[in-house]
């Protein structure tokens, strides 16, 4: 009987009683009752109702991707954002997310950002529309290798609501990072324009010494496909590209690959400069972790106890253990270590006010994939003291914008910050260059700009290609 009923009605059907469980399991009297019972019909559901949302969801996916959409330059974009963690404070992926978002609205663009959430809700935040999506448990298409629970079935769900934004308004390009392979499932569902973006990924943690776990190896599986499949891949820096190519092994082809670096809107604009001090103020920001460096700048900064009025903040929770009891044990009797301040993880305004106010932004971090905490700083005007690892080279450069050494060196770190602290003239010039710098290529309409060149540039190439076929 259910053979005869439509598949868009099976979808429309399963859909209306997904929010009526939602609903009613949000009762505290009978929602333990609604969420028992919804799992324990799950199966026969799958093995139901699945085949024909799938059927149905293929369909539909062959038909649009026959359409063939080739945007003119002058016309606004429809681009659909993945962000499975958006809003969450501190994670790299969500900020990078927002600012592009913001940056494509404010140039006529027309942007959709889809994250995870339990709800379903619908709603713009500054001129960007943020969908929720919530895990299609009952769908097996389009076909995806083994991923963390939950993964596979956000990301099918993701394909369900992409295809519903792409039949009722074109949309031009879906963009995720490879960090969770958020756009795997997009791109194996063929629909529409598929972009990676690359940030620091399972692979490239493997090589600078991460530790592994139950899904280290699929995990890196997965970015591999996507590293190899994609159409557009989208870097932050040169480097950043190369070595995560390399940490996966695979070859991503030049006409595949745009660079594009980050981009944060300016904070320091019109503040008001921070009262000098007599201490020379230095700055780490960042999550207390061995990549960031943190332990190199704590054996560095002994080096710099004959030094008077130095101050040493540094802002960030710890990944794992707490540096602060060790160094305290070690140094708590020194003159010097009173002026080191742990400050624990920090707010935006916090942090605003910490830049400001600081002479010198320390970041000796072993790999940065672009280092967005130095473009922080050149917004500022702040100098730099950061590392020869990664992409950091393409975002500091080095004796213009600040001072780059080798990273895990605890003396060259103290070298360079010996001389920036010692010569006020090299601090200002260092800083005064990293604020025309940060103007020139590093604030959200500048990425923005790059970004939308390089995607219609990849759509271009696309659509010639399918022109040829």
């Amino acid at each position: 009987m259910l053979s005869a009923v439509k598949p868009g009605v099976i979808v429309r059907i399963d859909r209306a009683l997904r929010h009526l469980v939602h609903a009613l399991g949000a009762s505290p009297v009978i929602g333990v009752l609604f969420r028992r019972g919804a799992e324990a019909l799950r199966p026969l559901r799958r093995a139901i109702i699945g085949p024909r949302l799938d059927a149905e969801a293929r369909r539909l996916a062959a038909m649009l991707a026959a359409r063939r959409v080739s945007p003119a330059d002058d016309r606004p974009l429809h681009v659909v954002l993945l962000c499975s963690n958006w809003g969450e404070a501190g994670s790299g992926i969500a900020i990078w997310t927002a600012v592009l978002a913001g940056a494509l609205v404010r140039r006529g663009h027309r942007v959709v950002v889809i994250r995870a959430a339990d709800d379903a809700s619908d709603r713009f935040e500054a001129g960007v529309r943020v969908l929720a999506v919530q895990p299609a448990r009952l769908r097996r298409w389009p076909g995806l290798p083994p991923l963390p629970p939950g993964c596979a079935d956000w990301q099918r769900g993701v394909v369900e609501t992409v295809l519903r934004l792409h039949e009722a308004d074109p949309v031009d390009l879906v963009s995720g990072p490879i960090w969770l392979v958020e756009p795997l499932a997009v791109l194996r569902s063929g629909a529409v324009p598929v972009a990676v973006s690359l940030h620091t990924t399972r692979a490239m943690l493997l090589a600078v010494g991460g530790s592994r776990d139950r899904w280290t190896d699929e995990a890196v599986a997965a970015e591999r496909m996507l590293l190899t499949d994609a159409p557009i891949v989208i870097a932050n820096t040169v480097a950043a590209a190369a070595d995560i190519a390399a940490a996966s092994g695979v070859t991503i082809a030049a006409e595949r690959l745009a660079v594009v670096p980050h981009g944060l809107a300016d904070l320091a604009a019109g503040t008001i400069a921070a009262p000098r001090e007599e201490a020379t103020r230095l700055l780490f920001l960042g999550r207390l972790e061995r990549r960031k460096g943190i332990d190199t700048l704590l054996d560095a900064l002994p080096l710099l106890a004959d030094l008077p009025g130095v101050a040493v903040d540094i802002a960030g929770a710890p990944q794992g253990s707490d540096p602060e009891p060790a160094f305290r044990a070690r140094h708590g009797d020194a003159p010097w270590a009173s002026r080191v301040r742990f400050l624990g993880a920090v707010g935006e305004a916090e942090k605003t006010a910490l830049l400001a106010a600081s002479d010198i932004v320390v970041l000796p971090a072993r790999y940065e994939s672009f280092g967005l905490v130095a473009v922080e700083a050149m917004m500022f005007g702040k100098p730099v003291i950061s590392t020869q690892a990664g992409g950091i080279p393409e975002v500091v450069e080095n004796g213009v914008t600040g001072l780059l050494v080798p990273p895990g060196e605890p003396e060259a770190l103290a070298a360079a910050m010996r001389r920036l602290v010692t010569d006020a003239p090299l601090r200002e010039r260092l800083g005064a260059a990293g604020r025309a710098g940060y103007l020139a290529r590093f604030t959200d309409d500048a990425m923005a700009g790059t970004w939308v060149a390089a995607v219609r540039t990849a759509l271009a190439r696309r659509a010639a290609e399918a022109s040829a076929q």
